[in-house]
This record gives structure tokens, sequence and C-alpha cells, in this order.
């Protein structure tokens, strides 16, 4: 594993966000039906605030594609005021929700859909494992397989944008169209974080992808957790965020093959490389050889995941009996259930 501290790391505030943006987020999943906060473990010295039963949806990806729709219709309509008026605003809706995923996030947004009773369709990259394909299509999604990266899929998914019937519903900021839904995509993933918020954590260790985990956390970190460190951790060939750091400006990852699926991203979101360039502590590239050793460490302390809901906790552990975590407490996510 690789490690780098981030030279321009700055614990100020950089954007205007108020407690009140974090408690909204909050009343608006509480109103989802079967809502309940997710569980707090501990392996090996190590806390883990487990995603992997989320809403019933397997990863934390719900807590932002919903929060990110209910927006949306929310700035169409002052009857959408929660979870339950969102649904009966969309009653008999011919609108149709397109979204791009190399997995999880396209499970999450066609599971939410189904929930919503509106169509939905997920481009997946054509080497995404089934057990993504067969999720989205078991939640009534229909499933579209590109021949291209995860990166192209969402330039495919981005050609619905002004099309009527349809609403891109994206993770990621590729251009300023992008900013306002993937803003709130991010927002909405700091549920998990409130949930802790009487809680402390000198280090909090995040995958990272496009990045908007990681701007969620920071975001609230700035509000709750003033002094809490945030490592964002990413798969050799993926690791965007390490080398924009080194380089102080945005930088592609080379891609190629890691067991990480969900993380297989070769840059970041618009949205999120600025803050993250000064708001992130360090940067962890670990090799997959450690993410399956976390995988099997996991799964011997009955905590499910999958090999990309556990890259966070692989860097953590390879760190644990240094320097930098001694007697620290330490925060890791569990992002998903396991696949295997």
């Amino acid at each position: 594993m690789d490690f780098i501290k981030n030279k321009k790391w700055t614990s100020e505030m950089l954007h205007k966000i108020a407690v009140n943006d974090f408690e909204d987020v909050y009343r608006f999943h509480c109103s989802y039906p079967n809502y309940k906060e997710t569980i707090l473990r501990e392996s090996d010295n190590i806390f883990i605030k487990d995603e992997s039963e989320r809403l019933k949806c397997n990863s934390f990806k719900i807590l932002g594609a919903s929060y990110s729709l209910f927006k949306y219709f929310q700035r169409i309509s002052s009857n959408v005021k929660d979870y339950i008026s969102l649904k009966r605003y969309l009653k008999n809706s011919e609108i149709e929700i397109i979204t791009a995923s190399d997995g999880n996030y396209g499970v999450a947004v066609a599971k939410l859909c189904k929930d919503l009773e509106i169509q939905c369709s997920v481009i997946f990259p054509k080497d995404t494992p089934s057990f993504y394909c067969n999720s989205a299509k078991r939640n009534n999604s229909k499933v579209i397989l590109y021949d291209g990266n995860y990166d192209e899929c969402v330039l495919a998914a981005k050609k619905f944008q002004n099309c009527d019937k349809y609403i891109v519903l994206l993770d990621v900021a590729v251009d300023k169209n992008d900013r306002r839904m993937s803003h709130d995509v991010s927002m909405g993933y700091s549920t998990m974080f409130y949930e802790l918020r009487n809680e402390h954590f000198d280090y909090i260790f995040l995958p990272v992808g496009v990045g908007g985990l990681a701007l969620s956390c920071i975001m609230f970190c700035k509000i709750f957790w003033h002094k809490t460190k945030v490592i964002s951790v990413e798969p050799c060939g993926y690791n965007s965020l390490y080398l924009s750091i080194q380089a102080n400006r945005e930088m592609q990852a080379q891609g190629g093959e890691t067991i990480a699926n969900g993380l297989k991203c070769i840059k970041l979101s618009l949205i999120a490389l600025p803050m993250l360039l000064t708001g992130i502590y360090g940067c962890c590239t670990v090799k997959d050889s450690e993410i399956a050793l976390a995988y099997k460490r996991l799964e011997s302390n009955k905590i499910h995941t999958g090999f990309t809901g556990c890259s966070s906790y692989a860097a953590a552990l390879q760190e644990l009996h240094g320097s930098l975590l001694k007697n620290k407490r330490v925060l890791t996510v569990n992002t998903e259930w396991s696949q295997y």
C-alpha cells in the first residue's frame, strides 16, 4: 500500500454548508419506509459503519440517489416535501430515469425507481459482474450493456439529458449541467455520518471512485467533526485522486484490472475535485492482494462485504501497526453486501 499526505490540506470551511442542510437530508431519509440506522461494528480496533443492509438495497448508494431525485422534484413542486409526497407526485407518471454505473449505484437507482413505481434504465459497462446486472433486473430496471468503461457509460447516459421524458440521475458531474444533481447525491450520503454525529473519530478511511462519498464526508466534518482527518482509498490503476494530490491538479488514472469493481473510475467528479484537493488529509492506494486479505478478515468476523466494500478497511488494516493510527479512533465504511 502507498500513502501520501496532502500538503495542501486545510480544515477551513471552503463551502457554505450549514447544520440545517444535513438535518434536512436526514429528515427526508427518515420519511423513507422501513428506514433505520445502520450498525457501527468493530474489528481489529477499527470501527466499521456497515452499510450492507441500507434500506434493503445492500449499499449506501440509495441514500444519494433518493435524496437527489427528491430535490429535483422539490424544485419543481412545493407539494413534494418528503418520500411519501414524492411517490404521490410521481403516481402514474411516464417519466423514465436513466443512469450509468459500474455496480452499486445502478442497483440503487433501480431499487429506488421500483419503490417509486417509475421506469428505469441502467447503462453498465459490458464487463460488469452479472450480480449487479441481475440485481437491477430484479428491481424491474432495463439493463443496457455498453461497449465501454464507466466514464464512457456516463457520456452515453448524458445523451438523454435534453429529452423531456427522461431524467438522467448521475452520481458524477461531468459538466455544469450535472453539478446540482451530483451535489445532491453527495449530500444524500451524509445521512450515514449524521447517524454518528455524537461519536468521535480521529481518522476516517473512505473508498474513492468519482469522489462523491469523500466529498460528503469532508463537508460533514467541517460542521460536526472539525479535527477529524479524512483519508482516501483507491485501488491500483484507479488512483486519480492520489495522482491529483501529488500533482496538485486534476489527473486521470491509467485504469486496468482490479477486484474492487465499484471503484473503476479513471477521473473524479467535477464538483468533488476542488474540495478534495484541499480537504483530503492523505491518500492511499491499495493492492488487490490487500483488499482480498481484508475481505477474508471481515468475513471471518461475520461482517459480510464485497471487495469494493472492504477497500477502506484494507487500507486502515495496513496502517494499523504504524505510527499514524497509534491510540487513535478510526472509522471505515463497509459500503456493500457480499456478492460472492
